[in-house]
């Protein structure tokens, strides 16, 4: 049976891979990963308990609520009827980008589309 695979994002099993392999780096990788999880559980924790989280270089994520009302457009009849309220609250996560990050999305864009690769992926991957 083949598998299928999917890009899971900036995971921590990359993130320590790609930590362990720097130069600068003098830690091992099980200490890495450690330390990568109790960060990602600290942040989870923050954003729920409504905080917002700043990572240096990349910008700042922060949960909203969201209050919506039908504000008089209609509504399904089936609600209507049974006096259900139709208004609903929702959880937004906004994530507001650093002004560098946004410069250096941008050169890297640039120089790409020169080069004929549409997107930000690089050469090596």
């Amino acid at each position: 049976m083949n598998k299928k695979t999917y890009d899971r994002g900036f995971t921590v099993k990359r993130a320590t891979e790609q930590i362990h392999k720097r130069e600068d780096n003098t830690y091992n990788k099980k200490t890495i990963e450690k330390v990568l999880k109790m960060y990602a559980e600290e942040c989870m924790q923050t954003l729920i308990n409504g905080g917002k989280i700043n990572i240096k270089g990349v910008g700042t994520i922060r949960p909203n609520i969201i209050h919506s009302v039908h504000c008089g457009l209609p509504v399904m009849k089936s609600r209507e009827e049974s006096g259900e309220d139709s208004s609903y609250t929702v959880v937004r996560l906004n994530i507001c980008t650093s002004d560098i990050l946004k410069e250096q999305l941008k050169e890297r864009l640039s120089e790409n589309l020169e080069k004929g690769i549409d997107g930000l992926k690089g050469e090596e991957e």
